[in-house]
């Protein structure tokens, strides 16, 4: 890969992830996006200090538990306990295992995704900067898929309520019921997951268009 194709790549990674100095922090932080837009309730406008430092002690427990994580690791084992950890940083009314499965799985599926694509264009030193675990790209099997509305409903796992309010109990039975999918097959499936979704949204410009077309 020549160097502008490796600017090109780069440019992409930092219009949806901001500053890729610190790949982790990066995945942690668009992870929080994902899981916290709509559904992290519970603070008044003016309690923003507590709000950011609540997340910063929960990122700071995600790290710290990347750098435990490797191919020996117990993975579920190793998600449950972190889940437990961030319910604890805010507390479970705050919380949910929902929220700490969406928080985790999509920071994982973030560095697992930057691990490919650091290999792709040979950016040894980006590489260097993901957990070994996710170097090997095999490991993949192992990573929970981010349940949300759209999954759910796509691989008919059944009505749990919303995402956002799983329990531990509830998230388990979610797993079991994916039908044996992986991550990898998640990130096949869910553009034309999402794709659906904007199509039949009303309000949306992809509905718009696509009844132009007719």
């Amino acid at each position: 890969m020549n160097d502008l194709e490796r600017k090109c790549h780069n440019f992409i990674l930092q219009c949806y992830f901001g500053d890729m100095e610190n790949p982790i922090d990066a995945a942690i932080d668009r992870a929080y996006v994902d899981m916290a837009s709509h559904t992290l309730k519970g603070f008044a406008e003016h309690q923003y200090q507590e709000k950011w430092e609540l997340r910063f002690e929960a990122s700071s427990k995600i790290k710290k538990a990347l750098d435990l994580l490797d191919a020996e690791s117990d993975y579920t084992s190793w998600h449950c306990e972190l889940c437990g950890k961030l319910q604890k940083v805010y507390t479970e009314k705050r919380l949910s295992y929902g929220q700490a499965q969406k928080w985790i799985n999509m920071t994982t599926k973030y560095l697992q995704v930057f691990a490919v694509i650091f290999k792709s264009i040979d950016d040894d030193e980006g590489l260097s900067k993901i957990p070994e675990f996710f170097w090997n790209a095999a490991n993949i099997k192992k990573l929970h898929i981010p349940l949300d509305r759209y999954i759910m409903e796509a691989y008919n796992i059944g009505s749990f309520g919303p995402w956002s309010k799983l329990n531990d109990k509830q998230y388990a039975e979610c797993c079991a019921r994916t039908g044996g999918k992986t991550l990898e097959d998640e990130l096949a499936d869910w553009g034309e997951i999402a794709k659906k979704h904007r199509a039949d949204n009303h309000k949306s410009y992809a509905y718009f268009v696509e009844n132009k077309k007719k």
